[in-house]
């Protein structure tokens, strides 16, 4: 069986430039080799943000000294070269990849000096496929512009707005918090603030795996496998695929022809162990392995945790003495001891050096649930592997926040595309309780004003991004899980009884 690989890459520089010198002098390096040669270029830090850079070149004082922060209004007119260069030498039976898992936020990417694409949203990961690339050395560039200057081309609906200071976080896919909040300062940061890796991938190889519970009950739990392949062959007939699983004395065992690389079987677990949260059970965990097999040879195979268990949310439209908010797992109610998780840095890059501190945090409280805040970044497995060994749902917001977003056809396509991409990422783990489309949207909504009568508000239900886009990706990609539309949630009822978040549950 071919191994998967993967190799990072190290010894970034970094050219740090103004828009108007950019502007007025039309610089545009493109190769590692300029930049490398440029004398005002710095070492960098990937993963990182380009403040830190400058503080350890010392062109910056500390940020988080003082009033220093202030300091980093002044960079926001920033354009960043990021260059490297790697070695590329192909592998028999592998295809190879350019990955960079997190780009803040709006770049090109060069390879030898020839532009290659563009990201434009942070929370996705952007992939360069390299079999038609020559072995060798190779340049690799990537250009950020300054949010607050590429922002500046987007219209903004009259609809459409935020915080008196940070009105441009809704134009750009990017973590709401670093405009400046109540917790937080504002660092309008950039920078490849996740690692840069090659990949090798086997050709025959498992590209996705959904395992879900479909229906319990005391002795038996009915079980879903969608599994999404690629191969190398011209013809399928030659394929199959065998998951195995084990939770103690539990255990599971199947193969099943390839029919399509697209396969979805259905599969029992007799006497199942299940995953309950903390006070109501075991968090039980199953360990996994997915294996593709060539004429019974394995080809590539996969490793996951799952856990059985079934969430249902029973809510009502209004607060007040007959409102309700209840959570069922495996048809227990549960009572929700919970935390709250907003960033705990200021640059995303180095958000997972907390994340060990944070989770011992939820252990030692007793939380029993946490809820993923909307104007934050998304967290990485850590925090979901953590939660699921020791039974802590999550309730996860996508990243929006205080605001009304805008519904232009540009934030309907980057928004699809980050919604499927952290779905797909998450939905595997036991422990994701409650996909919420925002944080505190809802209620930011326009009225008018007759005679101390408010008329003409503007109906969130209507909203075509939490009450279209990411519905529409949910029920595609995941529909065993309960959704929000916001939060609070300003569903009908609770628009004609008020229409703002006074009338509606109240669950934060």
């Amino acid at each position: 069986m071919i191994k998967r690989e993967t190799f990072k890459i190290d010894g970034w520089k970094l050219l740090i430039l103004p828009n108007k010198e950019v502007r007025a002098q039309r610089i545009a390096p493109t190769t590692a080799e300029e930049i490398f040669g440029d004398s005002r270029a710095i070492d960098a830090s990937v993963p990182g943000n380009f403040e830190l850079d400058m503080m350890t070149a010392g062109l910056l004082p500390d940020l988080y000294y003082a009033d220093n922060v202030l300091l980093a209004q002044k960079l926001e007119n920033m354009h960043l070269w990021y260059a490297a260069e790697f070695d590329h030498r192909k592998r028999d039976g592998c295809d190879a990849f350019l990955r960079f898992e997190g780009i803040d936020t709006a770049a090109e990417i060069l390879l030898d000096g020839v532009k290659a694409g563009e990201s434009e949203d942070m929370f996705l990961p952007f992939v360069l496929p390299l079999n038609d690339t020559a072995e060798g050395r190779h340049s690799v560039v990537v250009h950020i512009t300054p949010a607050m200057i590429h922002v500046r081309k987007k219209h903004l609906a009259a609809s459409a707005y935020s915080h008196d200071f940070n009105d441009d976080s809704v134009k750009i896919r990017k973590a709401p918090y670093m405009y400046g909040w109540d917790i937080m300062p504002r660092i309008v940061s950039a920078g490849l603030w996740k690692p840069v890796n090659i990949e090798y991938k086997p050709k025959d190889r498992i590209e996705n795996v959904f395992i879900y519970t479909r229906d319990l009950t005391e002795s038996k739990a009915n079980m879903r496998i969608k599994t999404e392949i690629d191969i190398d062959d011209d013809f399928i007939s030659d394929y199959s695929y065998r998951v195995e699983g084990s939770c103690g004395d539990s255990y599971f065992c199947f193969e099943r022809p390839l029919m399509s690389v697209d396969a979805l079987d259905g599969f029992e677990i007799l006497s199942p162990r299940l995953w309950f949260p903390k006070n109501y059970g075991e968090p039980s965990l199953y360990d996994v392995k997915v294996t593709l097999l060539r004429q019974n040879e394995a080809r590539d195979e996969i490793e996951l945790k799952i856990g059985i268990r079934i969430i249902e949310l029973e809510r009502s439209s209004l607060a007040g003495k007959d409102g309700r908010f209840v959570i069922r797992v495996n048809g227990k109610r549960i009572f929700a001891m919970g935390s709250n998780l907003v960033p705990t840095d200021a640059f995303p890059s180095r958000m997972k050096d907390y994340t060990a501190r944070q989770n011992e945090m939820l252990a030692d409280l007793g939380c029993n649930i946490v809820r993923c805040w909307g104007g934050n970044v998304y967290p990485d497995d850590d925090l979901f592997d953590f939660c699921d060994e020791h039974g802590i749902l999550v309730w996860q917001d996508f990243s929006m926040a205080c605001g009304r977003y805008p519904e232009d056809s540009e934030t309907v396509f980057l928004l699809e595309q980050e919604v499927r991409h952290v779905v797909r990422s998450l939905r595997n783990h036991p422990s994701l309780a409650i996909w919420a489309g925002d944080n505190e949207c809802d209620g930011k909504e326009h009225r008018q004003t007759i005679c101390g009568r408010e008329v003409n508000a503007v109906d969130p239900n209507l909203h075509s991004l939490t009450r279209g886009v990411i519905p529409f990706v949910l029920r595609n990609e995941d529909f065993t899980r309960p959704y929000l539309p916001s939060s609070p949630f300003v569903d009908s009822t609770a628009f004609r009884a008020g229409g703002d978040t006074r009338s509606a549950e109240q669950h934060l």
